[in-house]
């Protein structure tokens, strides 16, 4: 399945989060450590925390903010599932491009983070 740029101006139009789009320019997080702002992380070497894994699906607009967002894997700790989705509204990505036109485009980050038990 391919989007035209037409349609990825539109995001109404993008219902299949998973379809593979070619991107001449993919979205990228200006400062990807909001996401985890807030939350106990620590290293893994260090007793008494715990590797947590989750996996967010985001679509991002053609500003750079994000729109629309799936959890694909959610940590093993709800605390942490939730508070990754309030910070993700402060995340901001440079704008996703084809043919030279801005466009909307879904991103997948995906995330282990050690945090304290």
């Amino acid at each position: 399945l391919r989007y035209s740029t037409e349609v990825l101006s539109r995001p109404d139009e993008i219902t299949d989060p998973d379809a593979f789009v070619v991107l001449d320019q993919e979205p990228r997080p200006v400062d990807i450590s909001l996401l985890t702002k807030d939350l106990p992380t620590e290293h893994p070497l260090f007793a008494g925390f715990e590797t947590t894994k989750a996996v967010l699906r985001i679509l991002i607009d053609k500003e750079g903010y994000p729109s629309r967002f799936l959890v694909k894997k959610a940590s093993s700790n709800p605390l942490v599932t939730e508070k990754l989705l309030v910070n993700l509204r402060e995340l901001r990505f440079t704008p996703a491009m084809l043919n030279g036109e801005v466009v909307y485009a879904w991103v997948t980050i995906p995330i282990d983070i050690c945090i304290k038990r």
